[in-house]
């Protein structure tokens, strides 16, 4: 953030910066029982503007888009629970998933604020930062496909299991898909650190190429204490299922925390005066 000619010129105080971040972005957590957790890519795009105090500490506010990916996947799943059906008959609703996987995504504005340390240099500095941020959750989906879904229903009133018909909901439904629905999720709040290479370019302009870390500090969950399973049976219409996101659902959420986490390489171009 500080910049000094070599001819000694005065140092500058303000400095506006746009940046980029990556690739390792991600909705980290724990699968449920017999499920498997997958990091994927990410990254962010942003804007700041930086104030020098003194010859090598700033303070940095920034305003930045942050996209988070993660996926889930069980070799197989099932679950039972007691409905009713058309025709308002109790019975024991059972499914099975098998080769099932779900993608989630999320974009958060982030908000952070950070402490800046740049070394005495003239043009190759080194330079660190941490901070924290709040990142407001502005769209989040997820989406899901499987191999095969398998279903069927007990109705232990006439000690009587049905694989059939398709159109009250049971039989062998093939593979299938789930198009990309809201995900319901909280802000995020975020430790921030940063180190790496300021490049000064001459006395206006300056390049950082640095590593970074976000640390999501709080569960990002909106509802642990849902207790839907994954497929819900619709008494009204039994063919078309709802299926919920495994994150949530009773039957493959997991106790652990949700969170926001990202590291790689950050890339920034700085203008001071």
């Amino acid at each position: 953030m500080v910049l000094v000619s070599a001819r000694g010129m005065a140092q500058n105080h303000n400095e506006v910066s746009v940046y980029i971040s990556g690739p390792f972005q991600s909705l980290r957590t724990d699968a449920g029982s017999g499920g498997a957790y997958h990091a994927r890519n990410g990254g962010s795009l942003g804007i700041g503007y930086g104030y020098a105090f003194s010859e090598n500490w700033s303070v940095l506010l920034h305003a930045e888009v942050q996209f988070y990916s993660s996926a889930i996947s069980y070799g197989q799943f099932s679950d039972a629970y007691e409905t009713t059906d058309i025709e308002g008959d109790t019975f024991e609703f059972r499914y099975t998933f098998s080769g099932y996987k779900e993608k989630q995504k999320a974009y958060f504005v982030e908000i952070p604020l950070m402490l800046q340390y740049t070394s005495p240099g003239v043009n190759t500095r080194f330079y660190a930062a941490a901070g924290v941020g709040i990142g407001f959750s502005v769209d989040a989906t997820y989406s899901a496909d499987y191999s095969k879904l398998s279903t069927s229903g007990y109705y232990s009133q006439w000690d009587a299991e049905l694989q059939a018909p398709k159109f009250m909901g049971f039989g062998n439904f093939g593979k299938g898909s789930v198009a990309s629905r809201d995900l319901e999720l909280k802000n995020t709040y975020m430790l921030k650190l940063e180190t790496g290479i300021k490049q000064v370019l001459n006395d206006k302009n300056a390049l950082y190429l640095g590593v970074y870390l976000n640390y999501g500090l709080n569960d990002l969950s909106e509802d642990k204490s849902a207790t839907a399973s994954v497929l819900t049976y619709q008494t009204d219409n039994p063919s078309e299922f709802d299926i919920n996101t495994l994150l949530y659902s009773g039957n493959t959420r997991s106790d652990s925390k949700l969170r926001a986490v990202g590291f790689g390489l950050k890339l920034r171009y700085g203008f001071s005066w």
